[in-house]
Order: structure tokens, then sequence, then C-alpha cells
């Protein structure tokens, strides 16, 4: 079996590199082979993953258009439908319906009166604002009323909430259907952003029967169970809310995992071999 694994082009600076060859090594041990290719040319055949296509979300368009010439019967991990839907953070709708996310009001574009809805629903105090389509904090803005974002369009605006700062947040990879491993994300002192980039910090977690409980609810929103998946959530009223759930080029933490990727490799296997 080969698998083509979309990667950044060749302007991109940063070091994906070690990142694919962990997914070769690991993928390799269920005799898979693996081959990169420059995002954004989706290959319109072949078996097909976009795991490390880091930057679709700048280039929107480009990202739609590649999936609707991939062929739909084509093995693509994940599935295109899944894709789609990954790709505007209003699926939290959905996921909503099945287990609590982080409150958030959904927005085509911040009016006075949207203003007035946030305070009224979350009270005064600091916001944070995501654009419908980002990913690794891209576009993420901090707002100390929500007077500051009239005027942004095609956001998602929810609190701030303490226990990303005082706890952190908790990454649950799932691989077709079963709990892998988990990782716990810190941000850096002075910082509410936990990715690396922001000087965030990364450590192994074994997460409580409850947020894995949580983590797969939200999958069962997809509009397919998904072969590979990131849940990332925060403790939150007392229990715990879906902040994403990553589908499309996450991170997925192999080095923290204790089979090194064996059970990613088995579920790509299978998907596969359909």
């Amino acid at each position: 079996m080969t698998l083509t694994i979309l990667v950044p082009d060749g302007g991109c600076p940063l070091p994906w590199r070690a990142h694919y060859d962990r997914l070769q090594a690991a993928l390799a041990s269920a005799s898979i082979q693996t081959q990169p290719a420059p995002w954004p040319e989706l290959p319109a055949t072949g078996a097909a993953t976009p795991l490390l296509a880091w930057g679709y979300h700048l280039e929107a368009e480009t990202w739609d258009r590649a999936l609707g010439a991939r062929d739909p019967v084509a093995p693509t991990l994940n599935a295109l439908g899944i894709l789609r839907w990954n790709s505007d953070k209003r699926y939290l709708r959905d996921v909503e319906r099945r287990t609590p996310i982080v409150p958030t009001v959904f927005a085509e574009t911040v009016t006075d009166e949207t203003a007035r809805s946030v305070r009224q629903r979350f009270g005064r105090g600091p916001l944070i604002a995501k654009p419908f389509v980002g990913g690794t904090a891209y576009g993420v803005r901090r707002a100390e009323d929500a007077a500051e974002l009239v005027g942004a369009e095609r956001v998602l605006i929810q609190p701030f909430l303490d226990e990303i700062t005082a706890f952190g947040e908790i990454s649950i990879m799932v691989f077709a259907g079963r709990y892998s491993h988990a990782v716990l994300k810190t941000a850096a002192n002075g910082e509410f952003r936990v990715q690396s980039d922001f000087g965030g910090r990364v450590e192994a977690f074994e997460p409580p029967a409850p947020a894995i409980g949580a983590a797969m609810a939200a999958l069962t929103a997809c509009p397919e169970p998904p072969v590979y998946a990131r849940v990332d959530l925060v403790p939150h009223g007392g229990g715990w809310a879906v902040m994403e759930l990553e589908l499309i080029e996450p991170e997925l933490f192999l080095d923290h995992a204790p089979d090194r990727g064996a059970a990613m490799a088995k579920a790509f296997a299978e998907a596969l071999r359909q």
C-alpha cells in the first residue's frame, strides 16, 4: 500500500520533514509506504492524506477546489466530507448538540447588537475571537470588551477561560474510534496560546474517563467516522468543554504515544483495505 502525504510546498519555511519522517516510520509498521506531495497539489487519484497540508486555511478557495477535484472513490484519509466539514469552525454547532463546547457566539459580522448580545451572554471580561477558517492560532485575537470586535467578519467569539492559563488544554488522539493517547499543553508565562509557536509546552497526560467520553461524543458529530482525530478540550463548568476537533492536519504527538504510532498505522491500514 502506498499513501501520498500532502506537505507544504518548497516555499514553506516550517520544518515539516521531521514530522513527515515520524509519520513515515509509524506507517511503515503496517507495511504502508509513503510519498510526499507538495500542497496545494492534491492528487486527483490514489490514496492520500492531508496530514501535513499546513497552511490550507490561508488558501481556503484553493483548498476547496482541490477537494472538489479529488476522485470521490479514491481513498482519502480523512474522507472528503469530513475535510470539508472540519475546514470551517462552524462545525462546532454540530458538536454542541452532542457534548459541551466552550461557550461560543458565531457571527458573520460583529455589529453593535452582536456586542451587546455577547456582553449579555458572557458578562464583561476578556474575550477570544477566532476566524471561521483558521489553524495554529491564525487570526486569533484577545479583546477586553466586545466593542473592540465590532466590524470583524466571520468570527466565533468565546469568553477567555481562566482554566487555559491555570491548567492548560488537553489533546486526545483517537484512531478509528479508539482512544490512543493524550497530551497536556500549557502556555508560556504571559501568553494564552498553548501552541509551541508561542512558547507552549507539551507533556504526556493520562486523561480522566469523562474527558475521553467528551472526546468520543464530539466525534459522533462528524459526517462519518474519522480515521484519525485530535480533540482539544479544557476543563470548564465542572466538566470538559471541546475547543476544537482537528481532523485535517493535526499534530498527533506520536512522540508521546506509548506505541509510537502503531495504533494510527493500524487504523490507516484498515481504512486503505476497505
